[in-house]
């Protein structure tokens, strides 16, 4: 009972009330590693990561063998960008579920943060070699391409192929964007990062991306509103403090 009330509490985003009464289960259940792994997610959406990594740190040592605690303890080390550790918690699961799709979408971004790109780009290609439609690893993969400087023609095919499965996708319609930016086509990619960013304001990468085109396109003041706003979101960013000082 207190499990179905944590996860009805998770699904109506009741997350202080998920977290009482995953706290009551583990209370009462410590056996039981779906108390912690409600615990730890409520306390994820709570914006408690750090709270929920030490949940899961002692789920980890009771339950070595669930999947889920090693998921959410790679998710959760994502979050916080400790990619090494975020990577060895994902390996552990899927050593326990190798077939686990979630899994290796997220191994794959986080080996893209730690720069280790061809362990990225495998998983993408093992991704698409069960499931061709898979639009998130069609864009990513294709987006990860973009970013190398790689295979530009074969990334464009399959950001087409994502962006035709989720036309309203402003990560795929940045991803398409980014990758005519990359092929010099800045009327394209102006078209597809502006629908981009009239899907979702807020994300300053996109941002940055629109400035970057405008750059190109000899729209300087137009380049400095967007990369301003870009830096409001994201204050720590070096690379565009850089592009805003040239």
């Amino acid at each position: 009972v207190l499990y179905f009330l944590g996860r009805m509490a998770l699904d109506s985003e009741d997350y202080e009330a998920a977290e009482a009464y995953s706290l009551q289960l583990v209370a009462e259940f410590p056996q039981e590693p779906a108390g912690y792994t409600n615990l730890a997610l409520a306390r994820i959406n709570l914006d408690m990561t750090l709270a929920a990594i030490s949940v899961l740190m002692d789920a980890r040592a009771r339950f070595p063998e669930s999947f889920a605690v090693h998921y959410l303890l790679g998710n959760s080390y994502s979050m916080e960008e400790n990619y090494q550790l975020a990577k060895k918690s994902l390996l552990s699961a899927l050593n326990i579920d190798e077939e686990s799709r979630p899994a290796k979408h997220l191994l794959a971004t986080v080996h893209n943060h730690l720069g280790e790109w061809q362990s990225s780009l495998q998983l993408y290609e093992d991704l698409l070699l069960l499931d061709e439609n898979d639009s998130q690893a069609l864009n990513n993969y294709s987006y990860t391409l973009a970013e190398r400087d790689m295979r530009l023609n074969d990334a464009l095919e399959m950001a087409l192929k994502a962006i035709e499965l989720e036309p309203e996708n402003p990560a795929f319609l940045d991803t398409i964007g980014w990758i005519y930016y990359k092929r010099n086509k800045y009327e394209k990619a102006l078209h597809y990062i502006e629908a981009s960013i009239r899907t979702e304001s807020e994300n300053a990468v996109v941002l940055e991306h629109l400035g970057d085109v405008l750059i190109k396109m000899d729209r300087r003041v137009d380049a400095m509103d967007y990369y301003g706003r870009a830096l409001e979101i994201d204050s720590d960013n070096e690379r565009l403090l850089e592009k805003i000082e040239r």
